[in-house]
């Protein structure tokens, strides 16, 4: 279990004093605490425009933070939770944020956080904050400073001269926004397609080697690549799911495949950036190989990369304490069919018909031989009357 799993920093609402920025947070260490903590106009912004305050759903923010190498910015990420349901988000944060959270993560008991500079207890007079949520359908009263009202009414009047139309037409279009004030930005994605039968497994385990019987998980490593749309193409045609485990640097050479997996209704996981051995890493490093990989997928998907394979299957405490932290499961194997080694589809074939394979995760690579393989595997788990499921 991680050393963090019971810390827990919530965000209650963004707020603005005068021209600072502050984010409203109850954080729980050996006791729970409500303060005001001074953040950057830069992050503030970044979460203003990333979060929906609303009825019945509630935000945690992620005490970890990781430099992206490709854009050159630091990232954190928030989890939303509503109807028993958590997502992740992640949003660009600065340095000084990143550094905060740092500090944040590394005290122990609630009093070594009120010696933090930026940290603050509640506002002496509090009457004159304002709470900004942008997208909340329901507000309460905010209080402002009689010069704030006369700024306020200066831009009332000045807007004076403006048409009746027009001024219909923007509170129209407040109207609308007010009304989907809960729907989520994310990037544009191509509709997931119906892939017929095929069921979907849900993982419960942080870790897992194999799933029930009478089902069957075909596992497809080290993609996206040129054999990308071709198997995709096999398991639509026979109407059964896969789990694609995709490295960062391939998706960056091939994003189009990585979308035309997920459009087509198949499971995307995280194999890291480089296909490094994580047991030769350090926990900076294995950090960075997680959260770039993620970063790239899921600005393809619009969607949280929940599951993770470590290369060669070598992990260690940093990972499943990074793991942990980011909610995302471990998705092992096994059954192996040694594709890597042979590149023989009918040494593929032969594995799969005389093994046990009722409940296995089975492990193959984007290769041509697998592509070769691939419906006569199907077609011999389908004889055995074995569901051949999408991991989740």
């Amino acid at each position: 279990m991680s050393v963090y799993s019971n810390k827990l920093l919530e965000l209650l609402s963004i707020e603005r004093k005068w021209n600072k920025n502050y984010l409203r947070i109850k954080i729980l260490l050996n006791e729970s605490i409500e303060l005001l903590w001074e953040i950057d106009e830069e992050t503030a912004s970044h979460l203003e425009n990333a979060i929906s305050f609303g009825e019945n759903y509630k935000y945690s923010l992620s005490f970890n933070s990781t430099w992206d190498v490709i854009k050159k910015q630091h990232m954190s990420f928030f989890i939303k939770t509503h109807e028993g349901k958590s997502e992740n988000f992640y949003f660009i944060c600065s340095e000084q944020y990143a550094e905060q959270l740092k500090m944040m993560k590394n005290s122990k008991v609630a009093t070594h956080l009120q010696n933090l500079s930026f940290l603050h207890a509640e506002h002496p007079d509090r009457e004159t904050a304002v709470t900004v949520t942008p997208k909340r359908s329901f507000q309460k009263p905010i209080f402002i400073s009689a010069a704030s009202f006369f700024i306020l009414l200066m831009i009332v009047l000045a807007c004076s001269s403006f048409s009746f139309s027009k001024n219909k037409s923007i509170a129209q279009e407040t109207h609308v926004t007010a009304q989907s004030a809960k729907t989520e930005r994310k990037p544009n994605v191509q509709v997931k397609s119906n892939i017929g039968d095929a069921p979907a497994f849900k993982l419960a385990d942080p870790i897992t080697y194999h799933i029930e019987e009478d089902s069957v998980a075909l596992t497809f490593d080290d993609g996206p690549s040129k054999y990308s749309t071709e198997i995709i193409d096999i398991l639509k045609k026979y109407k059964v799911g896969g789990t694609f485990f995709l490295i960062g640097q391939n998706v960056e050479k091939y994003p189009d495949h990585v979308q035309y997996i997920y459009s087509h209704g198949f499971s995307i996981g995280n194999h890291s950036m480089h296909h490094a051995n994580f047991q030769k890493l350090s926990y900076e490093k294995q950090k960075n190989e997680i959260f770039e990989a993620n970063k790239l997928i899921e600005d393809i998907t619009g969607e949280p990369v929940s599951l993770f394979r470590p290369p060669y299957g070598e992990k260690n405490e940093a990972t499943l304490q990074l793991l942990d932290e980011n909610n995302q499961k471990i998705v092992m194997w096994n059954k192996d069919t040694e594709d890597w080694k042979t590149h023989s589809p009918e040494k593929i074939i032969y594995y799969i018909q005389h093994s046990n394979i009722s409940g296995s995760i089975i492990l193959l690579h984007e290769s041509k031989a697998v592509v070769d393989a691939l419906p006569t595997i199907i077609e011999e788990l389908q004889k055995q009357n074995l569901r051949i499921v999408n991991l989740k």
